[in-house]
């Protein structure tokens, strides 16, 4: 592997980048983990061949049109359908009967992939999800409400249209009940109906609320800890009551243990606890415009 010949960047220079990715493209990485973030940006410069950050702000200034790709490259996320497959059989056994049975016919059933990137993870939970309603889920109006900050990704999610190596991880039986073939593999009609993709920023946007189950899989692992409480926080606000939320393997609750229980901790899969309000002071029960 050819190694990096960046210079590294110190927290001031990233401080610099944050601020001016903020004001001049409206993303907010404050409260993300440095390293993380230097790790991605030194990729980035080492793709531009730039040697250093000094040089770096200099051709954000000339070239506006950098400032998409490296919020592209900052926001890169490795999904695939059915990742961790395990983690997606325990869902499928111990969340989906527990929301269904709760449910009486003509009831909404409401989940937000947070972070969806490319959209696998949503059209995967939509597959699982229509597979266990069979005949019955005409008798309910469901949305999965899919948000991601990166456009790019919300636009390849939007247009359902996925390559051979993609799709292998989806079991036979729902590939070829809910896609079509051609060169590559498309989205059906009965997925896309239920799944809707929008820009959000889990940081900043309020939350999606009245949802039955959150899917936020290795996103909050680049966050600090404190940003990690305050979307915990969210997402527990974002909840019905026993409602759930599916995190990444190699994810925890963090400091926000006391918001939610265990319902499988090797898969990450927890439910909603009764707190007082108190626990929400910055969190507005504003609907989001995804809705």
């Amino acid at each position: 592997m050819r190694k990096s010949w960046v210079q590294e960047i110190d927290d001031e220079q990233l401080d610099l980048l944050i601020e001016k990715v903020r004001r001049e493209h409206a993303v907010d990485f404050r409260g993300y983990k440095y390293a993380s973030l230097s790790r991605r940006i030194k990729r980035r410069l080492n793709t531009i061949k730039c040697p250093d950050m000094e040089g770096y702000l200099q051709y954000l200034d000339s070239e506006p049109g950098e400032y998409a790709k490296l919020v592209d490259s900052i926001l890169i996320n490795v999904t695939d359908f059915f990742r961790d497959a395990e983690a997606w059989n325990a869902l499928r056994q111990k969340v989906i009967p527990r929301i269904l049975e709760r449910k009486s016919p003509g009831d909404r059933i409401r989940v937000w992939c947070a972070g969806c990137a490319s959209g696998e993870e949503a059209y995967t939970f939509a597959m699982l999800l229509l597979k266990e309603l069979g005949n019955d889920v005409f008798d309910h109006e469901i949305r999965v409400y899919a948000t991601d900050i990166d456009e790019d990704a919300l636009t390849t999610a939007r247009f359902g249209k996925y390559s051979n190596e993609k799709v292998k991880s989806i079991p036979d039986d729902l590939l070829r009940k809910y896609f079509t073939h051609n060169s590559d593999w498309i989205v059906n009609r009965d997925l896309r109906k239920i799944v809707i993709f929008g820009h959000h920023n889990l940081i900043t946007a309020p939350a999606i609320s009245h949802v039955d189950l959150i899917i936020c899989r290795n996103v909050l692992i680049y966050m600090s800890p404190g940003l990690q409480y305050r979307v915990l926080t969210k997402f527990h606000f974002s909840l019905e009551q026993d409602g759930f939320l599916f995190l990444g393997r190699a994810e925890s609750l963090f400091k926000a243990s006391c918001l939610f229980h265990a319902v499988d901790e090797r898969w990450r899969i927890f439910e909603k606890a009764a707190v007082t309000d108190r626990l929400h002071p910055f969190i507005s029960p504003v609907t989001s415009s995804t809705q």
